[in-house]
């Protein structure tokens, strides 16, 4: 029970902490290609001092003996991000969200394909009603298919939910030096097809919020939350940036969002809520007919 509680804490967590980047990339006035590139650095170089401070000099060995299934994981989630940023400059902000919000339901078929874990009916009803609760909130902006824009959202959904479960699979060790991986690879190829990374002096600010402070703590606490939730759960919850992203505009910049928005978050909320109280339900009663079980065998021996 207190496994399925903290992941659904450090989810829950990571979201609010993410939920500020759509603002302060509003906010920040810099293209995204090297928006990329200093988003890649901020994750990689936060996280590895994290590690020098937490583990000292076995951090580089720990990055340098990533198993198979962190560096799968690194390079599916560079990948979401490159394709999440190519999707938004070829079709409306609307379509991205719209096919994103398939996560979960990617989520559910690969755990149960790639790790042979049963996925209850529960997550795959939540991963189903997720679709719906977003399709209201982005309902008023979709615009007409780009086939490029819109198949580079689909395959931002499938790495990050691969990323996601291959970070469930290598849960027996550390995934965040598979964030660090992930950062050097963004930034990398961020690096080779942008032609200026110096940002404006207005922008500087703002770009160390984002980039070596959101970014990191954020994409760190999701390196860790597989530990403790199944893939389409976590991919649930990152929904949820969705609904705080807007509100943080509105909350800034005034910008007032529909009221089809408010309704699909606000259904999110509740769906997520109570997928959140009846998961703790279930796993009491759980422990409670364990503790049965071994009551009985003590009496009968």
């Amino acid at each position: 029970m207190m496994e399925k509680l903290k992941g659904f804490s450090i989810a829950a967590l990571s979201v609010l902490i993410l939920s500020p980047d759509s603002l302060l990339v509003r906010i920040i006035s810099m293209d995204s290609l090297p928006l990329l590139f200093w988003r890649g650095i901020g994750l990689s170089s936060i996280l590895f001092l994290y590690m020098l401070i937490r583990y000292g000099g076995s951090a580089f060995s720990m990055v340098r003996n990533l198993p198979s299934d962190g560096i799968v994981a690194a390079v599916f989630f560079s990948g979401s991000s490159i394709f999440f940023i190519v999707s938004l400059n070829l079709t409306h902000v609307a379509n991205t969200l719209a096919i994103i919000s398939i996560g979960p339901l990617i989520g559910a078929v690969m755990t149960y394909t790639l790790l042979g874990e049963a996925v209850t009916r529960r997550t795959w009803i939540v991963s189903v009603l997720a679709v719906g609760c977003v399709s209201l909130i982005v309902s008023g902006g979709i615009g007409q298919m780009n086939f490029l824009g819109d198949f580079a959202a689909l395959a931002n959904a499938i790495c990050l939910a691969m990323a996601i479960v291959y970070m469930r699979r290598g849960r027996s060790v550390s995934m965040v030096p598979a964030m660090v991986v992930s950062g050097l690879i963004t930034a990398l190829i961020a690096l080779a097809s942008s032609p200026s990374l110096i940002p404006e002096q207005k922008d500087a600010v703002w770009l160390a919020i984002l980039c070596f402070g959101v970014i990191p703590l954020s994409f760190g606490l999701i390196a860790v939350a597989p530990r403790f939730i199944s893939a389409p759960e976590l991919n649930a919850f990152l929904l949820l940036e969705m609904v705080l992203g807007p509100f943080f505009v509105w909350l800034v910049l005034k910008e007032q969002p529909p009221a089809l928005t408010l309704l699909g978050g606000g259904l999110l909320f509740a769906l997520l809520g109570a997928h959140f109280l009846l998961s703790l339900k279930d796993d009491r009663a759980r422990l409670r007919r364990e503790r049965q079980e071994i009551a009985g065998l003590e009496a009968a021996s």
